[in-house]
């Protein structure tokens, strides 16, 4: 039992007005209602979360990027170390005495190869601490979103339930034309459709919370395992330089001393 106003209805509030009149409010109006209330919640789950899953992916390629480029850095600086300690060894000799030159080569050999496994070392230890900084950073993003999307749809539940309990109160409805009972059965009846209609709502704005979340932390899964599948990357093409560079040093020494 709906009457003109009821058409004007177009939010929680207008529903909270009618209801503090003492006029009925039907099954469509709060469908309606809720159901704004319903899309609203939505869109605004449905966008915190792509923005956050955006931001998510557009650091995790940035820090993967840095990581890869940091790596081939470092590999050059490892073989020019090489061919810097390589061309001191070929200069060694002229007036020095045999057992000087080797001295001096073996000295150049071991000084360039404790430094090429410190430099390796080093970065190894540098990029997996950025990556781990990168990660965390990650999970405050996600953590930030699934916070603000709790919140929203927190809100949006409680301002439905608010709404069933004032509906109890269409159950003193009060009209001229109708006898007691008829007014306290109307009203109960009004009650239910509101309570079902906030109950069916709230379901909604849940399912769809639970599915933003999941997006989020699958996201964010993906985007640290990506960026620890780009260190294992790094340190193996660091690893191989220094492997190259201290075979290139060890193979000088040898031509050198032999």
């Amino acid at each position: 039992m709906a009457d003109e106003h009821h058409e004007d209805a177009q939010s929680i509030e207008d529903l909270y007005a009618l209801i503090e009149q003492n006029r009925l409010a039907d099954e469509l109006v709060a469908e309606r209602i809720f159901q704004n209330e319903v899309n609203a919640a939505i869109n605004a789950i449905t966008e915190i979360s792509a923005v956050a899953s955006s931001r998510i992916m557009t650091d995790t390629q940035v820090a993967s990027a840095k990581i890869q480029i940091d790596a081939e850095v470092v590999a050059a600086r490892l073989a020019a170390g090489a061919e810097i300690a390589i061309s001191g060894i070929k200069a060694q000799g002229g007036t020095q005495s045999k057992a000087n030159v080797k001295a001096a080569i073996y000295a150049i050999g071991d000084g360039q190869t404790t430094q090429v496994m410190d430099t390796a070392r080093h970065s190894i230890h540098q990029m997996v601490t950025e990556a781990e900084a990168a990660i965390a950073k990650l999970r405050q993003l996600a953590d930030a979103a699934i916070e603000e999307i709790h919140r929203y749809a927190t809100n949006t539940t409680e301002r439905m339930q608010a709404t069933v309990v004032a509906a109890n109160r269409m159950k003193a409805f009060r009209a001229e034309e109708h006898s007691r009972d008829e007014i306290v059965a109307e009203g109960t009846k009004a009650a239910i459709f509101v309570s079902q209609a906030a109950e069916a709502s709230s379901r909604v704005v849940q399912e769809n919370l639970e599915a933003a979340l999941k997006n989020i932390r699958a996201t964010t899964d993906q985007a640290c395992a990506n960026i620890k599948a780009s260190v294992e990357k790094a340190v193996e093409r660091i690893e191989a330089a220094r492997l190259k560079a201290q075979a290139r040093i060890e193979e000088a020494v040898r031509r050198a001393t032999t």
